[in-house]
C-alpha cells in the first residue's frame, strides 16, 4: 500500500501495511476528473498484474469503488462495483478511447458486498477479471493497449450523489511473473 500515490486524496483515510480504508466524499464522480478518490503507481515491465479486495458499505445509488488502469496521464480502463438500488448493483469494466469510452456490465445481488479484481496486463494485451473468493477469477474484458507508453495502475472511489460510504481495499498484489497459460 505505501507504494500508491495519492491523485486525489479523501479526507478521511487510514491505512495500514495490509489495507487502506477510505470514506469517500458526497458529489464526487470518476467520471469528473479531480473529485474522485484515487491512488496509483508506475509499473515498468510487459507483463503485470494488480490484484485487490474491495469491501464497500454503499448508501446511494451509483456509489463506486475498484480499480484503475492508466495509460500516460489518460484513465485507459476501470473495473469495479456500482451501486443501483436494494436489489441490482452492477459489476462494470470501462474502457476508455479518444472519444468517449464503451462498458461492458453485469447485474450482481446489491447484497454483495466485497469483490475481488484483478487487471493482468500481457504484452498489448489487458484482461479484466473479477472474483468472488480471490482464487477463482473469471474474466469480464480483454482489449489491446498501445505498450509505448507509460502505466499506472491503482485503486478509486466516489460517491457521485448526495453519499459517502466506507471502502476497504486489502490483499493488494501487484506480480510481475509470466501468468499460467491456462489461466490467462
Amino acid at each position: 500500500m505505501t507504494r500508491l500515490r495519492w491523485v486525489k486524496r479523501p479526507r478521511l483515510s487510514v491505512s495500514t501495511p495490509d489495507k487502506l480504508i477510505v470514506e469517500t466524499e458526497p458529489f464526487s464522480d470518476l467520471k469528473k476528473d479531480g473529485t474522485c478518490i484515487e491512488a496509483i503507481m508506475p509499473v515498468e515491465g510487459k507483463t503485470f498484474c494488480l490484484s485487490a479486495r474491495c469491501d464497500f458499505n454503499y448508501k446511494n445509488a451509483l456509489d463506486q469503488c475498484g480499480l484503475v488502469l492508466y495509460e500516460e496521464d489518460q484513465r485507459k480502463a476501470v473495473v469495479g462495483m456500482e451501486y443501483h438500488d436494494g436489489e441490482i448493483s452492477e459489476l462494470a469494466s470501462n474502457v476508455y478511447h479518444s472519444d468517449g469510452y464503451d462498458r461492458c456490465h453485469r447485474d450482481m445481488a446489491s447484497g454483495i458486498c466485497w469483490m475481488y479484481y484483478r487487471i493482468w496486463v500481457r504484452e498489448d494485451t489487458v484482461l479484466v477479471e473479477y472474483s468472488f473468493n480471490g482464487k477463482r477469477y473469471s474474466g469480464m474484458r480483454r482489449f489491446r493497449i498501445n505498450r509505448e507508453h507509460q502505466f499506472h495502475i491503482g485503486i478509486f472511489a466516489c460517491s457521485p450523489l448526495d453519499s459517502s460510504f466506507d471502502c476497504i481495499f486489502s490483499e493488494m498484489k501487484v506480480m510481475k511473473e509470466e501468468k499460467d497459460e491456462n489461466e490467462y
